[in-house]
């Protein structure tokens, strides 16, 4: 009984001792509760009555703690079953019908990059035995008998340096992964491919960019939580979790995702530099800007601009900072210059900007930064608001009736001010360094939409601390996020509905492709980029039609095979408008009919161009047009010219004297505007205009496909011939307009 008297005594006087803070006496009342029962089982009761006071006091706080602790442990869980129900949802969202599409051009090139990666270690110039196309063509190949242009993308080590090697290392490791090997060069020539090899191939190829954005959204987290509070690190997890943009980039074997990853990571430890300044900040960053290097350039660039903005703080903030930047830069050059040297990517650069100009050289300003704003307006309005208010808030003098508005604004100054820097800077460093060929409206903000996207969550938080509600403001600030997400003009569709159709379309052509036949000595060709799509879904070895000299396509015995792609514009040319229009002429026209005029009239264009190219009279071959469609025809014409002008890729033909009416024509200003060698250049004869005369050409049935194959046998240079076009239905059937109209 002493023993357990002093025993309780000397907690108590310890207790006392820290005047029974709460957060100092817990450990000792929660020691003395589960302790003292066991190691001194002895009554309560014979308790002599000089302890029982002490005892008495001690009750309440142990009870009371307890009851705290439980409170404690309920709320981890409801916080931690939250984040991770959130978290589920953006897996969710981003692995849904993950294969459901088709690789895209530039998805197919990345792919095709990491193959070559499994097969020589490192992303090379050449697949299946044939050089990699898939940039515009502007270099020249002298000496080469077959190619008259090299491709802009690899240097003259046959090293890949135009885009960054990480995205691509981590695809080929996703293929290695799953098993998915380089496919063999060497003849017989099959198809290697059925629909679930083309499937998982995808699937494979677009994995790590979930990954990326799934730490994209832990990293969101993480950044409001270390910039602002509980408040912005939920706002920026759900944002993160499902904006439309967010799931896109993660779901294409492309840099994207990495890239977004990495430029909020950079700008966080950058941020962290400035206002910490610990060791590891200076490390961990030097290493994050390394992965950022090796991502995407632009971006990098960016990122080291703004850290160079932001030294002479760094310098004045913080203690040792010199030896710091010092750790930080020697990081950068170690993990970035031998693969400058070994690359030759030094002479790479300063080659190509003499051949191929930065989208600097075709902007118009003022008026190109109001159409290719680093922003939507209304997302610029809202900024400029926050930062108006925010200004507003740290000159004026501190008020208690305004304390509620101006402390949350006040709190979200710096960081405010140091995430505009970086956004300024990724913003004019994309307008002034991106080649005019990877210039697109698409791409312009993702190397500052990460950082953007966490101030975005710090001024929800913000605001959400003005509002005198009686709600967590872990709950209310998220609301307030979406709230004025969506009140700017933006969605939450979070996936397209699932369709089959882009299979339903490969499959159909590549059952074509096997019914037109060919053997070990037939040439593959195709329209700039699909070639790299047909490469890698069927094995074959298909070659861009572009950089090819017309000579070997005119000299070459074998057969030749050539896979073209155009647009089709399939909402105004539709059967039901076609045959409304029909109506309104005073005929009528049957479902068949109507069909079939659609068809030609979505190929109408396309063939007259190709008839052309050829040097055959188009007029001669191709239906006239009848009366009641030359109205919906222009519209068509009109619409996608339309597309072109206002599009994001209409800085490429600047000034280079085509008129953009299709797909086609921004094609060849897209591969052989700035081509040195005048064969290639816009308006020249295009090289297979010879070598096409009398071949046989299928167009697939599938509204909307946009996909002709063309089969060309040998015949001696300067032969004449037309091209006789088919539909594809199974089995090919003539394309023609023998249709009959009969008055209403």
């Amino acid at each position: 009984m002493a023993r357990r008297l002093q025993f309780s005594e000397a907690l108590c006087a310890s207790a006392n001792h820290h005047r029974f803070d709460l957060r100092r006496a817990a450990p000792f009342f929660l020691m003395h509760s589960y302790l003292t029962p066991h190691l001194f089982p002895e009554s309560p009761a014979s308790l002599p009555p000089s302890a029982t006071p002490r005892a008495q006091r001690a009750k309440p706080l142990l009870e009371k703690n307890d009851h705290n602790s439980r409170n404690a442990f309920k709320k981890q869980v409801f916080v931690w079953s939250a984040a991770a129900l959130i978290f589920a949802a953006a897996i969710a969202v981003r692995l849904a019908h993950l294969d459901g599409e088709p690789f895209w051009v530039d998805e197919a090139e990345s792919s095709i990059n990491a193959l070559t990666i499994l097969e020589h270690a490192y992303p090379t110039d050449t697949y299946l035995g044939l050089p990699i196309y898939e940039n515009t063509s502007v270099q020249p190949w002298p000496g080469n008998p077959e190619y008259a242009l090299r491709d802009v993308s690899y240097s003259d080590n046959h090293f890949a340096v135009y885009h960054g090697w990480l995205p691509l290392y981590s695809i080929a490791a996703s293929f290695a992964a799953y098993g998915i090997r380089p496919d063999a060069p060497k003849p017989p020539y099959a198809i290697r491919h059925d629909v679930a090899n083309w499937k998982r191939q995808t699937l494979a190829a677009r994995m790590p960019g979930v990954l990326f954005g799934l730490m994209f959204v832990i990293v969101v987290f993480a950044a409001g939580k270390m910039l602002y509070g509980d408040d912005a690190a939920w706002s920026g997890l759900i944002l993160a979790s499902v904006h439309p943009l967010a799931i896109s980039v993660s779901r294409q074997a492309r840099y994207y995702s990495a890239e977004v990853l990495l430029t909020t990571v950079c700008c966080v430890l950058a941020w962290l530099m400035i206002c910490r300044g610990r060791w590891k900040d200076f490390i961990c960053g030097g290493f994050a800007f390394v992965l950022l290097f090796h991502t995407h350039f632009q971006a990098f660039f960016a990122g080291g601009l703004t850290v160079a903005i932001a030294t002479p703080i760094i310098l004045r903030l913080q203690a040792r900072s010199v030896r710091k930047l010092a750790a930080f830069g020697a990081i950068v050059l170690a993990g970035t210059i031998p693969w400058l040297i070994a690359t030759h990517f030094h002479a790479h650069f300063y080659a190509q900007p003499a051949r191929l100009p930065r989208a600097w050289a075709l902007l118009q300003f003022p008026g190109d930064l109001l159409r290719y704003p680093p922003f939507a307006y209304c997302s610029m309005l809202f900024g400029a608001l926050f930062a108006s208010a925010t200004g507003w808030a740290v000159v004026r003098p501190t008020t208690e009736t305004l304390q509620r508005i101006t402390a949350p604004l006040r709190k979200a100054a710096p960081a405010l001010a140091f995430h505009i820097v970086w956004i300024l800077c990724g913003y004019t460093s994309f307008l002034a360094t991106i080649p005019v060929v990877s210039f697109a409206s698409g791409r312009l903000n993702l190397s500052y939409w990460g950082p953007a996207l966490v101030l975005f969550s710090v001024a929800s938080a913000a605001i959400a601390r003005m509002i005198p509600w009686r709600v967590p403001r872990a709950a209310l600030a998220p609301a307030v996020a979406l709230t004025l997400y969506l009140a700017m003009g933006h969605s939450l569709t979070l996936s397209a509905p699932y369709s089959d159709r882009g299979w339903r379309i490969e499959s159909e052509a590549i059952q074509e492709l096997e019914r037109v036949g060919f053997d070990s000595k037939t040439r593959f060709y195709a329209s700039p980029n699909r070639h790299l799509i047909w490469t890698i879904y069927t094995g074959l070895p298909v070659q861009s039609i572009v950089p090819v000299r017309k000579e070997y396509l005119n000299s070459y015995k074998g057969d030749i095979i050539y896979i073209d792609s155009f647009s089709e514009e399939n909402e105004i040319l539709c059967p039901e408008r076609i045959r409304d229009a029909a109506r309104r002429k005073g005929l009528t026209l049957s479902n068949k009919s109507a069909e079939v005029w659609s068809r030609l009239l979505l190929t109408h264009d396309y063939r007259e161009t190709l008839l052309r190219q050829i040097g055959v009279g188009a007029e001669k071959q191709i239906e006239p047009i009848p009366d009641f469609s030359e109205a919906l025809l222009n519209a068509s014409r009109e619409r996608a010219r339309t597309e072109f002008e206002t599009g994001g890729l209409e800085l490429i033909t600047r000034g280079a004297g085509i008129d953009i009416r299709s797909w086609q024509d921004w094609r060849t200003a897209f591969f052989s505007r700035f081509a040195e060698d005048p064969a290639f250049r816009p308006h020249a004869p295009v090289n297979y205009s010879e070598r096409l005369r009398g071949s046989d050409a299928v167009i697939l049935e599938d509204s909307g496909a946009g996909i002709a194959i063309y089969k060309s046998r040998w015949h001696p240079s300067g032969k004449g011939g037309t091209i006789n076009f088919s539909i594809s239905s199974g089995r090919p059937r003539a394309l023609t307009s023998s249709v009959v109209f009969r008055p209403e």
